[in-house]
């Protein structure tokens, strides 16, 4: 407590209530307003990296990052016994069905990415090798997801977990195909492109990093990095989708407000795919199970193995939809 205390006193704050909230946050009165006051476990290098993203934030009007105080030294936070904290307003969220808050997070999110986005140079041949590589990576998990098919089925008696993979591998076979697909799309396409776009990517993307008031605000960018936005895009996707009350046919449609922001070019739309069908997960899950390295219960397992194959299965749902998107681009070219 004594911590927090010489905390606020950096902030010139006198606190009336203290609320912990969780054990990184607390919320903060002074008897006129309210504060969050965030813990970070930031090391000193990924400090000076969200520093920057704040920086960029002030100097480029990027409204959807929610602003930081400033100590009364100045400083974007305040170190007290080894550990990082910062100040926030506390936003008093406001309640949106699904399609708004779908539409303001792609258009906040959208935002950022077009106003940071910058083109750099890079080596194509060495970017279709390491696709190359993963994607021989990928034909390697099919293998991999076969042979525990086949050793599973020869169990006179099947576990749930079992019989769910084996239910599945046709549909995960048929997923791999599909990436694979869209990684000799996306290696064709680059031969058409001369840059490469990156972006400020929040690392960590998730509704819960959301707050929704009269507008959205993006949290907790201690993991920020630069790169392709897509990677960003996707890691929302499939974090949003992998729930089984997930409209994915709404979030799908709800993808034209980020694109009307943040327009991406036909090779940036594979890299999505080929992101969205990344089997990793799933196999991860198989792999742990079948050589018992996962501390889960069963009924957590099968959990754990229902996500990653829901992540797939939106995958399919955007490839139909980058399939028809492309074919009516083709279309107009021709007409």
């Amino acid at each position: 407590m004594d911590s927090l205390r010489n905390v606020l006193q950096a902030y010139r704050i006198e606190p009336l209530k203290v609320d912990r909230i969780s054990e990184k946050l607390y919320c903060i009165y002074d008897g006129k307003q309210f504060f969050a006051l965030k813990k970070s476990m930031m090391t000193l290098e990924q400090i000076k990296s969200w520093e920057a993203v704040y920086h960029r934030a002030y100097s480029q009007n990027l409204s959807g990052i929610l602003s930081v105080y400033l100590t009364a030294n100045g400083n974007l936070y305040e170190e007290a016994d080894g550990e990082y904290y910062y100040l926030t307003p506390w936003i008093h969220q406001e309640k949106r069905n699904q399609k708004q808050e779908f539409e303001i997070i792609f258009k906040t999110i959208g935002a950022i990415h077009a106003k940071t986005k910058k083109a750099v140079s890079y080596d194509a041949e060495k970017v279709k090798d390491q696709f190359n590589q993963y994607r021989d990576h990928c034909l390697n998990i099919k293998s991999s997801l076969l042979m525990y098919v086949e050793e599973f089925e020869k169990n006179r008696y099947m576990s749930p977990f079992e019989l769910l993979v084996c239910t599945q591998y046709r549909e995960l076979e048929f997923f791999i195909n599909e990436q694979n697909r869209w990684i000799e799309n996306f290696r064709d396409e680059l031969d058409e492109q001369s840059d490469w776009n990156i972006s400020l990517c929040h690392g960590q993307l998730k509704s819960s990093h959301v707050l929704h008031s009269h507008t959205a605000y993006i949290i907790n960018w201690d993991r920020a990095y630069y790169d392709n936005s897509v990677i960003d895009l996707s890691n929302f996707l499939r974090d949003q989708v992998k729930y089984y009350d997930q409209p994915n046919e709404l979030l799908i449609d709800s993808l034209s407000v980020y694109f009307n922001e943040n327009k991406l070019s036909n090779h940036e739309l594979y890299l999505l795919s080929i992101y969205l069908f990344d089997p990793s997960d799933y196999i991860r899950v198989v792999k742990h199970y079948r050589d018992k390295t996962s501390d889960a219960s069963m009924v957590q397992q099968i959990c754990q193995l229902q996500h990653a194959y829901r992540q797939l299965v939106f995958a399919m749902k955007w490839s139909e939809q980058v399939d028809a998107l492309t074919e009516s681009l083709i279309d107009e070219s021709e007409s």
